[in-house]
């Protein structure tokens, strides 16, 4: 009886050892977990810095400057997105949050693309276009002093 005894509080005793084990399995995945998302959110950050950049370089023509702004905000807007999936979305499928987060650059990636080349066709260089226009009305002026000056010197004679 005594054995027994013995043997159930140890087994009693092996229990809340079990759990306890457990619970600092649990605490150690979620850590884990927690040190995933922060790595994650610091390559992200990073991706986005160069992607800065590069939206800098891609926008520092004459042509595509004026879409600088908007592709800026559509930046923060994905970043934003991005965080957003990974801090609030409860449940733990990384490949499904990755399929979405690449999903979502994408989209980024093809609406700034379009928008670079929209700007790059539609671009007209007013300053060009005035300086031929100004050309254009020279020639014309002296064209119109030069027939002058030609009848001028007809009708003297």
């Amino acid at each position: 009886m005594e054995n027994s005894k013995s043997i159930l509080a140890a087994q009693e005793s092996f229990e809340s050892k079990q759990a306890s084990m457990f619970i600092a399995v649990d605490k150690l995945f979620a850590l884990h977990n927690d040190m995933l998302l922060e790595s994650r959110l610091i390559k992200a950050f990073f991706v986005y810095c160069i992607s800065i950049f590069i939206i800098y370089m891609f926008t520092s023509m004459k042509q595509t400057y004026k879409v600088r702004p908007w592709l800026y905000i559509g930046l923060c807007a994905t970043f934003i997105i991005e965080v957003a999936i990974l801090r609030l979305a409860t449940d733990d499928n990384i490949e499904q949050k990755s399929w979405i987060i690449n999903l979502v650059r994408s989209l980024f990636l093809l609406l700034a693309s379009i928008q670079i080349r929209n700007a790059i066709y539609t671009y007209r260089d007013y300053e060009v276009l005035n300086h031929q226009m100004l050309l254009t009305l020279i020639e014309k002026i002296n064209g119109m002093q030069d027939t002058r000056s030609w009848h001028g010197t007809w009708i003297v004679i």
